[in-house]
C-alpha cells in the first residue's frame, strides 16, 4: 500500500510537471518575430531544437531568426554564419527529394531565398545566380498551384522579381534572360492579392514585400508609406521594420518624418530587454 502512495504521488507531480512545461508552435515563432519579441523567440527555438530537430521548418525558422540577427546588428558575419548553415540543411534536406509537397517547395524556396538576399547585398552575384537557377522548376511548380496561398505569394513574387532583377544587376542579364519571364503587372496583382489573405504569415509578408516593391523599385511613397504604416500598426515593436521605414523615410525627402519615428525607434531601444547591446548601438545610428 505504501509503494502505491509512493508511484500515486510521483506519477501525480510528473503529469503536473508537463501541465505546466509550455508548449509552442511555428506560428508562436512568427508572432514572436512579427512583434519583435526576439527574447521570446529564442526560447520557442530551443524548444523547437528540443522537440523537433530534425524538421526542416526548425531549420527554416533558425535561418530566418539569424537573418533578422544580421540585419539589426550591422550586417555582422556571426549571424551570416549561422543563418547560412541552417538553411543549408533546409537545402540539403529538399533540393534532390522528388515530388515535394507545396509546403516543402515552399519551405525550399524561402530558405534559398534568404541566402539571395544576402548574396546580392555581398555583390555574389554568380552565385545568387547558380542558386536561383537550382530552384526554377521549383518557381515554375508555384506558376501551376497559384490555388495555395504559399504558391500565389511565390510566384507574385517571381513574376515581379525576375523581371526588375534583368534591370537592376546588367552584369547578370545575360543568364537572368535564359530564365522563365516574369510579370511586373501579374507579380503586383498577385501580392495584393495576397494582402487579403486569411492566413496571417501571408498577409504581413506580403505588404512587406509591397511596401519595399514601392519604396525601391515604383519609388512610389504614399503606397510604400501605407504597407509600412499597416505593419507598423500592428507590430511597433517591430525595430527592424520601424529601422526600414526610417531609412524609406529619408530616401523621399520626408525628413520631419524621419525624425519623428527616430524618435520612436529611439524610445522602443532605450526600453527593450530583446536587443543586445550591438545590436542597440547600430540601430541608434540608423
Amino acid at each position: 500500500m505504501k509503494f502505491l502512495k509512493i508511484f500515486f504521488f510521483i506519477n501525480i507531480v510528473f503529469i503536473t510537471q508537463l501541465a505546466a512545461q509550455k508548449t509552442y508552435s511555428y506560428n508562436d515563432y512568427y508572432e514572436s518575430m512579427f512583434s519583435g519579441e526576439y527574447s521570446k523567440t529564442r526560447k520557442i527555438l530551443k524548444y523547437l531544437n528540443k522537440y523537433k530537430p530534425n524538421d526542416v521548418k526548425t531549420k527554416l525558422a533558425f535561418s530566418n531568426y539569424y537573418l533578422v540577427m544580421y540585419d539589426i546588428s550591422g550586417k555582422s558575419d556571426k549571424y551570416y554564419t549561422l543563418c547560412k548553415r541552417n538553411a543549408d540543411v533546409v537545402n540539403g534536406k529538399l533540393s534532390n527529394k522528388k515530388n515535394l509537397t507545396s509546403n516543402e517547395v515552399f519551405y525550399l524556396i524561402s530558405a534559398k531565398s534568404i541566402l539571395l538576399k544576402i548574396q546580392v547585398e555581398k555583390k555574389q552575384f554568380i552565385r545568387a545566380i547558380k542558386d536561383l537557377s537550382g530552384i526554377m522548376k521549383q518557381f515554375e511548380y508555384a506558376q501551376k498551384h497559384e490555388g495555395n496561398i504559399n504558391m500565389k505569394l511565390i510566384s507574385g513574387m517571381y513574376n515581379f522579381f525576375i523581371e526588375t532583377a534583368k534591370e537592376d544587376y546588367p552584369i547578370a542579364y545575360p543568364i537572368i534572360i535564359l530564365f522563365p519571364s516574369g510579370n511586373k503587372k501579374k507579380g503586383l496583382k498577385l501580392l495584393l492579392e495576397c494582402t487579403t489573405s486569411n492566413d496571417k504569415k501571408t498577409r504581413i509578408r506580403s505588404k512587406l514585400h509591397l511596401a519595399n516593391i514601392y519604396r525601391k523599385d515604383k519609388k512610389n511613397f504614399e503606397l510604400s508609406n501605407l504597407r509600412f504604416k499597416q505593419l507598423l500598426k500592428e507590430y511597433p515593436e517591430n525595430v527592424f521594420w520601424q529601422s526600414e521605414y526610417i531609412k524609406m523615410l529619408r530616401e523621399f525627402k520626408k525628413n520631419i518624418e524621419a525624425n519623428k519615428q527616430k524618435k520612436v525607434l529611439l524610445n522602443i531601444i532605450d526600453k527593450s530587454k530583446q536587443l543586445t547591446l550591438e545590436q542597440k548601438e547600430f540601430l541608434k545610428k540608423i
